[in-house]
């Protein structure tokens, strides 16, 4: 690798850069610096990092001027005069043993109203204009990912967002890559507990290529033989990487022990087991079962002609094949019958303590009372972290995460402490959420989760990606893509009754799964 990269510089200093190379180069500073300016966040760090380095606050803007008229021989000449052996550090992480066996505040909402509309076909679409910045955000998500696996085929929908960028029958995978690239722009693909995704970013001129090259992978994937086999290897390095991990292990089991034989009780990235037996076989069925127009919503927002660009999706993603939403039946995990605590061993020489409980599915009334809750003990200024940690000195870090999903999820509070505190550690938390769940927030923690939930949800929605992101979501969940707008309203209507129901209802004398993760004795 070392050789490889010396051998690409050793070129530039003797060839120079190409043409296209560096217009691709450009493209890429362009919008990068252009992503950071989508929030008011990023303005004002832009102004203020502009002024105090340059006393210009118009540098970012001369800077992409310049940029723009940067030659080739310009590129060669820095090359010579700076990336020299004698100007070199080279410093490589390996694996251990290797080298003795190798030898983005508020912000205001610029964007237009969101409009709806279905194609022929019934994928639904989103369109959303925002000029602010000349970006483009493209998002189209399907009902899929953990909740359509078993335990033989977790890790499929994950395997497939690796493989669905390594060649269709019009691209190959350098072809793909070399497409988004050479405009500076993004495609990804990802899994989650209840969807399957697919995002772009581009320039506002490279619109049409991007539909196109987000169309073709969705429809015409090839899963190679070779491509599906190299991701593989790279997945199940992911799973066994999990146990540096320990609260991810402690969660993996919790959901294991909490969920039973429901889907959710396997891990996104499938175990190790079901990925060595996955193929191109079991790939091209999750293609042709969830990539169906019935089952997704296309969200494009950012600079965009509303009208013309209607007509562009509709060229391109009317070929979509019809067929079915997803989980038209989603059923209950078993209910939790009694508590139980288990305990683990790693090789690690610190302890996590998890506890969960059952928790709620999206559509649940409880969902905002569960999210403020989730919040009130999430911070250093929460009960659990003031008493576990502060005063009781007794953990690194203290803080609670749920999962919500088309089916119940899982609320659990964590802990991360010296293994000789884990008794200690396991006491006082019990002791924390009893008293939480019995005597219920206090006004001013109620008031400042409400005020965190809401200003977090704020930030999160100024870019245009990720309002495409929560509003394609809300409408695929079956909430309506304008969901988000009323969440102040929605908020403002729980009361600290509402939240402290919610504790009663989840957590008061509720069977309950602990994991000790603790190092080997």
């Amino acid at each position: 690798m070392e050789a490889a990269i010396h051998e690409v510089i050793g070129d530039l200093a003797s060839g120079g850069v190409r043409e296209d190379e560096l217009e691709k180069a450009k493209k890429s500073c362009l919008v990068d610096m252009l992503g950071e300016l989508t929030s008011m966040r990023g303005q004002a760090n832009d102004l203020a990092t502009n002024w105090m380095l340059s006393r210009n606050l118009d540098f970012t803007r001369d800077y992409l001027t310049d940029i723009h008229a940067v030659t080739g021989d310009q590129v060669c000449d820095v090359v010579c005069r700076y990336l020299l052996d004698s100007n070199l550090s080279s410093v490589s992480l390996n694996p251990k043993g290797f080298l003795q066996v190798a030898a983005s505040e508020e912000n205001e909402d610029c964007s237009a109203e969101t409009r709806r509309f279905q194609l022929d076909n019934g994928l639904t679409v989103l369109l959303q204009e925002d000029h602010r910045v000349p970006l483009v955000s493209l998002r189209v998500s399907f009902l899929a990912g953990l909740l359509g696996e078993d335990e033989k085929t977790s890790g499929l929908a994950q395997l497939a967002s690796r493989c669905l960028l390594k060649g269709t029958s019009t691209r190959s995978a350098a072809e793909i890559a070399d497409a988004i690239e050479n405009s500076g722009g993004t495609l990804a693909a990802s899994a989650g507990n209840n969807t399957f995704t697919v995002a772009a970013g581009c320039l506002e001129q490279d619109l049409v290529m991007a539909l196109d090259l987000m169309s073709d992978v969705l429809l015409r994937p090839t899963f190679p033989k070779g491509e599906i086999e190299r991701e593989k290897v790279a997945q199940l390095a992911s799973i066994r990487s999990e146990s540096d991990h320990l609260v991810t292990v402690a969660v993996r089991r919790l959901r294991s022990e909490l969920f039973g034989d429901h889907p959710y009780a396997n891990a996104r990235v499938g175990s190790e087991d079901s990925v060595a037996q996955l193929s191109h076989l079991e790939a091209e069925d999750f293609q042709n079962r969830y990539i169906a127009a019935e089952n997704g919503v296309l969200a494009v927002f950012g600079a965009v002609d509303s009208e013309k660009t209607e007509k562009l999706i509709r060229d391109v993603f009317e070929a979509m094949p019809v067929g079915e939403r997803a989980f038209a039946e989603v059923l209950p995990p078993p209910a939790l019958a009694k508590s139980k605590v288990i305990d683990l061993s790693t090789d690690k020489q610190q302890a996590v303590l998890v506890t969960g409980f059952p928790g709620a599915a999206l559509d649940s009334p409880d969902r905002l009372a569960l999210e403020l809750i989730e919040e009130a003990c999430s911070d250093m200024s929460s009960r659990l972290f003031m008493r576990i940690r502060e005063e009781m000195g007794l953990a690194y870090y203290v803080s609670a995460s749920q999962m919500f999903g088309l089916a119940p999820g899982v609320f659990y509070f964590y802990v991360g402490t010296d293994p000789d505190k884990l008794d200690d550690v396991q006491s006082a938390l019990a002791d924390e959420v009893a008293k939480l769940a019995e005597g219920g927030l206090e006004p001013q923690e109620y008031a400042r989760a409400k005020k965190t939930l809401l200003g977090k949800a704020a930030m999160g929605a100024q870019g245009a990606g990720a309002r495409a992101a929560v509003q394609s979501l809300d409408e695929l969940y079956g909430f309506g893509y304008d969901y988000s707008k009323s969440l102040e309203e929605r908020v403002e209507a729980i009361s600290l009754e509402d939240v402290n129901r919610a504790l009663r209802k989840f957590f008061h004398e509720k069977p309950a799964i602990t994991l000790r993760v603790s190092p080997n004795l």
